[in-house]
């Protein structure tokens, strides 16, 4: 049976807080120190530069801003042999954070790589992580498209119903990210032209209730699962809102990554973790890591991409 992964945003309502009394207040010594560790953070692809941020960890349920690490010494491996270390690369403003960045190596599939941190008063940290085979998009198409109005607005979402397939190895194990942009272009109608004015790419809306066991909504954007779903063509929806007096759409974008098992179980568990893929019933989740006496993900992956020009 065909399986439709319906794609659209719910607000989602707290189930509210048990509140709990106590005659005496609790011991400060009741909860254990946090211990101070390295969080490296890096994903990274065929033919392009490696980043890495460095940061400190915080305790958990924290709220204060992330602290980068700007003094640390990160080094890139191929097994056991040196190839360089990273760069620092500031942050210009409030709105990034700074990172390092490998100048002379940039990765190639199936090589394993090995990146290891040092940084004063902290342990070192080290992970490994090779960037898997791309696969071939074999179909990507619209099959059609329902509009409804948002009330009081003026906006209008558009639901698109696609058909996506790839040539996925017959081998189980294979992990995927795939993610959808839309293109969407300002536009103004002089007599019998149509004048196009700036051009944006947007992420579409993913429905993290509507996912299925092997489906996960990433928390970054776009969708998680293990090899193909039944072996099967993916039948996937999902939404945009615009503006139809003032916007058309442009082009629709599929990115699909052949992701590292790494990739997949830290990602996955994050955004379960997160609240991405609410379930009230389920236990807590133990975000996944594979930095050794540190916090974080260092994944590869490769991609392939594809597009469609929608008729508005």
């Amino acid at each position: 049976m065909v399986r439709y992964i319906y794609t659209t945003i719910f607000s989602l309502i707290g189930l509210g807080a048990i509140l709990y009394s106590c005659e005496e207040p609790l011991d400060p010594g009741y909860f254990p120190p946090v211990e101070n560790k390295l969080v490296v953070v890096s994903k990274f692809s065929t033919g392009k530069a490696i980043e890495v941020s460095v940061s400190k960890n915080r305790p958990i349920g924290s709220y204060e801003p992330i602290e980068y690490v700007t003094d640390a010494k990160v080094e890139l491996y191929w097994k056991e042999t040196f190839l360089e270390q990273l760069q620092l690369i500031p942050a210009k403003d409030e709105y990034q954070f700074p990172y390092y960045i490998s100048q002379a190596n940039f990765p190639v599939s199936g090589v394993e790589y090995t990146i290891k941190v040092t940084a004063d008063g902290y342990q070192p940290v080290m992970a490994k992580s090779r960037i898997p085979p791309s696969v071939k998009i074999t179909k990507f198409k619209i099959d059609r498209r329902t509009v409804e109005s948002i009330p009081g607005s003026g906006l209008q979402r558009n639901f698109f119903y696609t058909t996506i397939d790839f040539d996925d190895p017959s081998e189980k194990g294979d992990y995927y990210h795939l993610n959808i942009s839309q293109q969407v272009n300002d536009y103004i109608v002089e007599g019998l032209d149509t004048l196009i004015g700036k051009k944006t790419l947007h992420s579409v809306n993913f429905n993290p209730l509507g996912n299925k066991n092997t489906i996960t909504a990433n928390v970054e954007g776009g969708l998680l699962f293990e090899d193909k779903p039944d072996d099967q063509e993916l039948q996937i929806v999902f939404y945009i809102d615009t503006d139809p007096g003032l916007q058309i759409f442009g082009k629709t974008y599929l990115e699909l990554r052949t992701i590292s098992d790494d990739y997949y179980l830290y990602f996955t568990s994050l955004s379960k973790s997160d609240g991405v893929n609410p379930d009230p019933l389920s236990p807590p989740v133990i975000v996944y890591q594979n930095i050794e006496n540190g916090l974080g993900i260092f994944a590869g992956y490769s991609n392939v991409m594809d597009s469609i020009q929608l008729s508005n």
